[in-house]
């Protein structure tokens, strides 16, 4: 009874609604409309696990030309969109698979939670909390946010500025033996190989755990501190640093100092004498070396210099470096060397 109360209702509907059918409303307004108070659901099932259901939209003119959407449920394996046409560019296998297990795919079918085949293209904020494979081109033009690891594949090459115009080809690519075995290769930016490179801006500082190797020249524009030995490996160990500079003016009545590095006082015991302290540092016979020049002008003028660590107290004080000059009282610069 419910059956043909029903088969009557939709032929009521069919009849008024020019040609429209209509479930669950009397008034369809499209070719077929379903409706329901609570919920409205269109079911369309198969007797086994190896059979497929499809829903087919159909877009063709008169001449049969045109582009036919699916959406399949091809048996357990899911849920696949594609597209055929005989059209140039409009077929597309796996446009879109969602698998049972929740894994989403983009012109493939997936693996993972999600997976892309071919150029994407973001153009607002992307977050990632978990593992993203990528088997194709990215392209993002927002922010990307991830907070999860990101994990590069394949060729293990990530480049900056891809398309700048007029870069060299590897400037701005960062790989893991991409351009060298075991190494973690960084190609600075630059329009050929001679003229590639990279700025570093640590106000902090920056720490290598290993050695560093320089195939080029080192430019430092400041300080150098050095907390170990300074090595050539052609020539031996070569581990001697400057550790106080200066000039000094002693012709007058007591030592002047006119420059230098700032970390030392000298004072004069008689003539021709000089008694220089170094802050924190204590000079003994073999933990120095020393270089002492005249600024007299003139040979006539000049003397000659021997220098010595102060070991007495009465030396002004002891660990001191005492200059001697051979005429008198002089005009001089020195260099303190010690090793790293």
């Amino acid at each position: 009874m419910k059956f043909t109360i029903t088969l009557i209702a939709m032929v009521i509907s069919y009849n008024c609604h020019a040609q429209n059918v209509g479930i669950g409303t009397t008034t369809p307004v499209e070719k077929l409309e379903v409706k329901k108070a609570l919920r409205s659901t269109v079911k369309i099932s198969s007797a086994a696990f190896i059979d497929t259901t499809e829903l087919l939209f159909s877009n063709r003119n008169l001449s049969n030309s045109g582009t036919d959407f699916s959406i399949k449920n091809i048996r357990e394996e899911g849920l696949y969109v594609s597209s055929l046409s005989d059209l140039s560019g409009n077929t597309s296998a796996n446009s879109l698979v969602i698998r049972p297990n929740g894994q989403v795919g983009i012109g493939m079918v997936p693996t993972t939670r999600f997976q892309v085949n071919g150029a994407s293209i973001f153009g607002g904020t992307v977050g990632i909390n978990g593992a993203t494979t990528i088997a194709g081109n990215a392209t993002i033009n927002g922010t990307s946010i991830m907070n999860g690891s990101a994990q590069l594949q394949g060729l293990n090459i990530f480049e900056f500025g891809a398309g700048v115009a007029g870069k060299e080809l590897n400037a701005g690519k960062v790989g893991y033996n991409a351009f060298g075995q075991n190494a973690l290769t960084f190609v600075g930016a630059g329009t050929n190989a001679s003229n590639r490179a990279v700025y570093f801006y640590a106000e902090g500082g920056t720490t290598f755990g290993g050695p560093a190797s320089f195939n080029g020249n080192v430019f430092v524009n400041n300080n150098i501190q050095v907390n170990q030995k300074v090595t050539a490996t052609q020539t031996g160990t070569a581990n001697l640093v400057p550790v106080c500079y200066g000039t000094i003016d002693g012709t007058g009545a007591a030592p002047v100092i006119l420059s230098g590095s700032g970390n030392f006082t000298v004072a004069s015991g008689f003539a021709g004498h000089y008694s220089i302290i170094i802050a924190g540092k204590f000079l003994t016979d073999n933990n120095y070396s020393a270089v002492v020049t005249c600024r007299r002008a003139g040979l006539s003028g000049g003397a000659y210099f021997w220098h010595f660590p102060g070991v007495l107290p009465s030396q002004n004080p002891a660990g001191g470096l005492e200059v001697l000059s051979s005429n008198g009282n002089q005009k001089f610069s020195f260099v303190v060397y010690m090793p790293n």
